[in-house]
C-alpha cells in the first residue's frame, strides 16, 4: 500500500474529480488503528485460518498479475491496485485474527474499495449535470434579487455583457466524496448510535452544499456589477479547498450536539483484552510471521508502480481531437527509437501508416498503423485473422502491456505486435494505439521474451501467459517494435 500512496497526488483538486482517492488511502490506515478499541478481537488463528489466509493472498497476487497484463496502463488509470487491496487486507486479517474475525472488519474492507475511482465513476460522471443544476439555482437567485441576468446552460450573462460559467470545478462532486470519506472513519471512532453518526455525516454534506452555494452567489453578485477582478479570481481559486477544511472543523466541533463523543477504554476492557490475547500461551511474534511475509511480498510486487505510467481517468476526454501536427511529431519521435528508417505512407481512414526499415528491401519492412482515441483504451486495432500462435504478453517497466503473436491470414503468416500508451496532447490525455505487422521471413530479427524487464514484471507476465495458455514458443517479438514500446515512459 505504501507504493500506491506514494504515486497518488496528495492534493484534492477541483479539476480532477477522482483526486479524492487519497482520502480513503490515508484514512484507511487510521481506521485500522481505530480497531484497537474493539475488545472482541482475539489473536488466535488456527491452522485452517493460516491455510485460508495463504490461499487468499495467493489469489491476490494472481489477480494483481493478471489484471496488470490484461489492462496495461489502465490498471493505474482505474487504480485497480487499490480495488484489490481489500483482498490483501482480508488475507492479513485471517492470518492474525482468524477467518471468523473478517466480519468485524467489514467497514474497513468496504471503505478501502473507494480508494479506486472505478467504484464511484457513475456518480463522478454526473459532474456536468450537477454543475447545470447549481447554475440554475444561482441564476434563479440572481433574478429574484433583481439582477437581470440571462442564462444559457452553465453560462450566465449580465446586462454589462460580463459572462460567468458555473463549471464542474465550481461544484466538484469529488470534493463532496472526499468529505464523506474523511468523516466516516472519524464517525467510527466516536461513541454513539449508527443513526446519529449517519445524521452527522449527512449534515456535513448539507453544510458543504450551503457554503459552496453562498460562495458562488457572492462571486456571481460581485461579478454582475464589477466583472471578474483579479481579487475575486484569487478568492474563487482558493475558497473551495478552504471550505472543505472549514466543514470538517465545524462538524468535529458540533459532534457533541449529535450525541457523539470520545470515550477511552476502561481498565476492565484493557484487562479483558490482555487476557484474550495471551490465552494462547504463545509469543505474539509467531502469529506475525504470515502477515509480515504477506506485507513484504506485497510491497515487492508493488514497487514497479513507482515507474509505471499513471494517467488519471479525468485527464482523458478534455479534447476530442488532438493537435495533429503535434501528434505526428510525437509518433515519429517514438518510432524513431526503433533504430531504423521511418517512412510515412498515406493515411487509411483514421489510421496513420508508416514503414520501419530499409525501403530498398520490401521483405524486411515492418508496417505500422497508429491511431488515437480521446478515452482510455488498449484495444488491439480490431485485428481480423484466421487463427494465431506464438502469443505472448510482456509487462514493460512503464506498466505497458506489449503483446505479440503470429497470425495466419489468406494462407500467409504475419508477425503482429501491438500496444497502447497514454499521451498528453494539448493538455488532454489520448490513448495512442500502435500496431506492427511483418510477413514471416527468414531475415526477421526477433527479440527475447524477458526484454530486460524487472523481476516482478517478469513473474507477472509469466502468470498471465500461463493462465492464458500462452507458454508455448514465444518467438514473435519484433525488435524494432519492442524498442519503440520500451522508449515510452
Amino acid at each position: 500500500m505504501a507504493s500506491s500512496i506514494a504515486i497518488t497526488n496528495f492534493t484534492i483538486s477541483d479539476s480532477n474529480q477522482s483526486s479524492y482517492i487519497i482520502v480513503p488511502m490515508l484514512m484507511g490506515l487510521l481506521l485500522i488503528l481505530f480497531y484497537a478499541k474493539d475488545s472482541k478481537l482475539n489473536v488466535n488463528p488456527k491452522r485452517k485460518d493460516i491455510i485460508i489466509a495463504v490461499l487468499l493472498f495467493a489469489a491476490y497476487i494472481i489477480l494483481l498479475s493478471y489484471s496488470r497484463l490484461a489492462l496495461s496502463y489502465l490498471f493505474m488509470t482505474y487504480r485497480i491496485d487499490m480495488l484489490l487491496m481489500p483482498l490483501f487486507i482480508i488475507a492479513v486479517i485471517s492470518a492474525i485474527f482468524g477467518v471468523g474475525a473478517i466480519n468485524r472488519f467489514k467497514i474497513l474492507i468496504v471503505y478501502m474499495l473507494f480508494s479506486s475511482p472505478i467504484i464511484l465513476l457513475p456518480i463522478l460522471n454526473l459532474s456536468s449535470s450537477f454543475a447545470l443544476f447549481n447554475a440554475n439555482i444561482v441564476y434563479s437567485i440572481l433574478r429574484s434579487i433583481g439582477i437581470p441576468v440571462i442564462s444559457n446552460g452553465i453560462v450566465i450573462t449580465a446586462p454589462s455583457n460580463y459572462s460567468i460559467s458555473i463549471a464542474k470545478t465550481c461544484v466538484d462532486i469529488g470534493a463532496f466524496v472526499a468529505l464523506i470519506l474523511f468523516l466516516i472513519p472519524v464517525a467510527y471512532l466516536y461513541d454513539g448510535g449508527a443513526k446519529k453518526k449517519l445524521l452527522w455525516v449527512f449534515v456535513s454534506i448539507i453544510i458543504m452544499l450551503i457554503l459552496n452555494m453562498l460562495r458562488m452567489i457572492f462571486i456571481a453578485i460581485f461579478w454582475a456589477y464589477y466583472g471578474i477582478t483579479s481579487a475575486i479570481a484569487i478568492v474563487h481559486l482558493f475558497i473551495g479547498p478552504l471550505l472543505f477544511y472549514l466543514v470538517i472543523i465545524i462538524m468535529i466541533l458540533m459532534a457533541g450536539r449529535f450525541g457523539l463523543h470520545f470515550q477511552m477504554a476502561t481498565s476492565k476492557k484493557k484487562q479483558k483484552r490482555q487476557k484474550i490475547v495471551s490465552k494462547n500461551n504463545l509469543p505474539l511474534w509467531k502469529f506475525a510471521i504470515a502477515p509480515i511475509l504477506f506485507g513484504l511480498i506485497g510491497l515487492y510486487f508493488a514497487l514497479p508502480y513507482l515507474s509505471a505510467i499513471n494517467a488519471g481517468y479525468y485527464t482523458f476526454g478534455q479534447l476530442t481531437n488532438p493537435s495533429y501536427p503535434m501528434l505526428d511529431r510525437l509518433i515519429l519521435g517514438n518510432l524513431g527509437n526503433s533504430r531504423q528508417n521511418i517512412t510515412q505512407l498515406p493515411n487509411i481512414e483514421y489510421n496513420t501508416v508508416y514503414t520501419i526499415g530499409d525501403g530498398k528491401n520490401s521483405t524486411s519492412l515492418i508496417y505500422t498503423i497508429v491511431n488515437q482515441t480521446s478515452m482510455p483504451s488498449q484495444d488491439p486495432l480490431g485485428l481480423v485473422y484466421n487463427y494465431s500462435t506464438s502469443k505472448s504478453s510482456i509487462l514493460l517497466n512503464s506498466g505497458i502491456s506489449y503483446r505479440s503473436m503470429v497470425v495466419y491470414s489468406n494462407k500467409r503468416e504475419f508477425y503482429i505486435n501491438f500496444f497502447s500508451v497514454p499521451m498528453n496532447i494539448s493538455n488532454s490525455t489520448f490513448s495512442i494505439r500502435y500496431g506492427f505487422f511483418k510477413e514471416v521471413s527468414n531475415n526477421t530479427i526477433l527479440c527475447q521474451y524477458n526484454a530486460n524487464i524487472s523481476t516482478q514484471n517478469y513473474i507477472e507476465s509469466y502468470i498471465y501467459n500461463l493462465l492464458n495458455g500462452n507458454m508455448g514458443d514465444s518467438n514473435s517479438i519484433l525488435c524494432p517494435s519492442l524498442y519503440v514500446a520500451k522508449s515510452i515512459t
